[in-house]
C-alpha cells in the first residue's frame, strides 16, 4: 500500500471510533446528586446483575441524573435504539458533555433518528468546546472532511491537538498521520510524527503500534 494511501486509511479510521461504544464518564467523588446512590451502585452491578443496574440506572436517570440518564441510554441501545436516543438526547440538552457525543454519533450513523451531518457536527462541537476529549477528535475529523460544515484543516489540526492534549489516542494518532505526511499544509516532520504515535502507542491505539513497526520504532 502507497504512504499516501496508509495516511489517507489512519485518518478515515479516527471517524469510526465514536460510533463504538457510547462515551461515559468515569466515577468521581463529588456532592451527591439527584440519583447519584443509584448510578453509583448501578455501576458496581453492571457486570454482574444487569438487569438490576439497569432499573438503578432508570431511577437514576428518572430522578433527573444527566449521566445516569447517559448510561441508561448506553445499556439499553442494542435492544431499543428509540428509548437511547431520547435519553441521549434528554441528557445532551441538560447538558451532559457525554450524551452529547452519543446523540452526535446517532445523528451521523442516522440512528433512530433522520441522518444529519449538520446536527452530528453541531453536537460533536458542544461536547468539545464542554470539555469531551473524544468529540474534540471527532470535531477535527468532521472539519478535516467538511461534514455537517465547510472544511476547514486549520479547525480540523486544533482540534486535534486540543484532543491530543488532553489525553485522546485518537488525536494522538492524528497528530502522527498530519506530521508523518506533512498534511493540513505542515511539513514532515519525523520526530514530531514519532512522539505522537508512540503516545498514542502508549494510550492503546493499535494503528499507531503498526506505524511505529513500520517506521522501524
Amino acid at each position: 500500500m502507497r504512504k499516501a494511501n496508509i495516511l489517507a486509511f489512519i485518518l478515515m479510521f479516527l471517524l469510526s471510533h465514536a460510533y463504538a461504544e457510547g462515551n461515559q464518564p468515569q466515577p468521581q467523588t463529588q456532592t451527591a446528586a439527584p440519583g447519584e446512590a443509584d448510578l453509583n451502585k448501578a455501576r458496581e452491578l453492571v457486570n454482574t446483575d444487569k438487569p438490576e443496574a439497569l432499573k438503578l440506572f432508570l431511577k437514576s436517570a428518572q430522578a433527573g441524573n444527566t449521566d445516569g440518564m447517559n448510561s441508561y441510554a448506553i445499556y439499553i441501545q442494542d435492544s431499543n435504539l428509540t428509548e437511547a436516543y431520547n435519553w441521549f438526547k434528554k441528557a445532551a440538552e441538560a447538558g451532559n458533555m457525554y450524551a452529547m457525543a452519543n446523540l452526535a454519533a446517532y445523528y451521523a450513523l442516522g440512528k433512530a433518528v433522520a441522518q444529519s451531518d449538520a446536527e452530528a457536527f453541531n453536537w460533536y462541537k458542544k461536547s468539545a468546546e464542554a470539555g469531551n476529549p473524544d468529540a474534540m477528535s471527532s470535531l477535527a475529523g468532521k472539519y478535516e472532511l467538511g461534514k455537517g460544515t465547510q472544511k476547514d484543516t486549520g479547525e480540523a489540526f486544533k482540534w486535534y491537538q486540543k484532543a491530543a492534549d488532553a489525553g485522546d489516542q485518537y488525536g494522538m494518532q492524528a497528530l502522527g498521520a498530519i506530521y508523518e505526511g506533512g498534511l493540513f499544509g505542515k511539513d514532515i516532520n519525523m520526530t514530531e510524527a514519532i512522539k505522537w504515535y508512540k503516545k498514542a502507542a502508549q494510550a492503546g491505539n493499535d494503528v499507531a503500534k503498526r506505524r511505529l513497526l513500520a517506521l522501524g520504532q
